[in-house]
């Protein structure tokens, strides 16, 4: 952990205080600090990529009400030999017919469609976890981003207030003739590149907070800081578990669900094919002789299936190219996997042999060189220049474990492991 990382720099009276200690006792109580979760959570209920959702729901219930219609009944009424000439001159040879008419659907196009818009229902779940599960990525990483930048702004802080102390101890040495005035410009320099190196990351955590808030829709980071430990990292599982968990990999399950539509577009083709019968039914008058009968009338389209075969064989192979996608993406998905895990278990590595055997060695030199600069023995230039090789260790130590955590955070939006607990 980098707090227990202890950076042994020098202070007067021979003292040596370590950095964290230093930022300890400079940091500033939080007027509100966040969790990852409260992120999440704020992002689930106002990211406007997520509200639209709701009125695409809408849209297909109205769609589903629409497929599940029968046939409408249609009354029609029609009159001849009407305003002719000779015997049919005027209403006395009229003939009115009224009727009903309706189609009688063959194929079951009916439940055909209903299960289509079934299927689409099914995709757009899919559809927004897909997108869910990409924003929580970002959110994710993003939140890693903020934290990082606290880290180097804390780090930078705690360097540029241990110049100051060595701004004054440089003074003090100098009245005692141990130092001459070069000494102390070189100080008061590498304190004024380490304020402008300060203020540089200060910039940048400002940014980064406002681009974390800004998936809630905040323009302004609402929040003082993140509460997060940026080197805590989370357990490596066997490869063979994560492989497991692939299978719920949102974007495999919405080409799932871009299969089962392309196969419901199928059934609907197929049912619509076939061809329907068209009835109609009334009573007509007679007007001349004041009789009436029954009007019964049947049409039934011929070559329908026919003429909607060139649109079924392009379904069909719409539905094949769909099943290449699914497994083509499943493939990728493995090889990326394979790839993330390797990578992120050689970081593990890295950030082990950097808090264990690296760091350690240059606290000890650290301490080392403060002893012998503090006698004289050492310039500053000297002592700056250990200072600054164990600063550079602790700011790749950040480095390597923020990139850890945004590669285990493409590790969890391969399986959408912990997002679907979130939602």
């Amino acid at each position: 952990m980098f707090a227990n990382l202890k950076t042994i720099l020098f202070i007067t009276g021979f003292l040596s205080i370590s950095l964290t200690t230093l930022a300890e006792s400079i940091s500033v109580s939080p007027i509100e600090s966040i969790s990852l979760q409260d992120a999440i959570r704020a992002t689930l209920n106002k990211n406007p990529s997520l509200q639209v959702y709701q009125f695409k729901y809408q849209a297909l219930e109205g769609e589903k009400i629409t497929a599940a219609l029968k046939p409408p009944l249609e009354i029609s009424g029609e009159i001849e030999n009407i305003t002719g000439t000779g015997e049919f001159s005027g209403m006395d040879a009229a003939e009115t017919t009224l009727s009903l008419s309706s189609v009688i659907e063959l194929g079951n196009p009916r439940e055909a469609r209903s299960q289509l818009v079934t299927a689409r229902q099914a995709a757009l779940m899919s559809s927004e976890r897909v997108t869910s599960a990409n924003l929580l990525t970002q959110v994710t990483q993003q939140f890693i981003l903020v934290l990082a930048a606290q880290e180097n702004v804390k780090l930078q802080d705690a360097f540029c207030n241990a110049s100051k102390t060595s701004v004054q101890y440089v003074q003090q040495l100098m009245q005692a003739g141990r130092f001459t005035n070069t000494e102390l410009l070189r100080t008061k320099t590498a304190l004024a590149l380490c304020s402008i190196e300060l203020q540089k990351y200060k910039s940048v955590l400002h940014t980064e907070k406002i681009k974390l808030s800004m998936y809630w829709g905040e323009p302004i980071a609402n929040f003082s800081e993140v509460n997060a430990d940026l080197y805590r990292m989370m357990p490596v599982k066997a490869l063979n578990n994560w492989m497991t968990l692939l299978e719920q990999n949102p974007d495999v399950i919405l080409l799932n669900q871009d299969v089962a539509v392309k196969t419901a577009e199928i059934k609907q083709l197929r049912a619509d094919s076939q061809s329907d019968i068209q009835w109609h039914a009334g009573v007509r008058q007679f007007q001349a002789t004041d009789d009436a009968a029954i009007v019964i009338g049947v049409n039934v389209p011929l070559g329908q299936k026919n003429r909607s075969s060139g649109t079924l064989n392009t379904a069909i192979a719409n539905q094949s190219l769909a099943e290449a996608d699914r497994d083509i993406a499943l493939i990728q998905a493995k090889a990326e996997l394979n790839s993330i895990y390797s990578e992120y278990q050689s970081l593990l590595d890295q950030i082990k042999l950097l808090q264990y055997d690296i760091l350690p060695l240059l606290e000890q030199d650290i301490q080392n060189t403060t002893k012998a600069f503090i006698q004289g023995r050492y310039s500053y230039l000297e002592f700056n220049v250990a200072q600054k090789e164990l600063l550079e260790t602790q700011k790749i130590l950040i480095e390597t474990a923020t990139e850890a955590h945004l590669l285990h955070a493409r590790l969890e939006r391969l399986t959408a492991n912990s997002y679907l607990k979130e939602e």
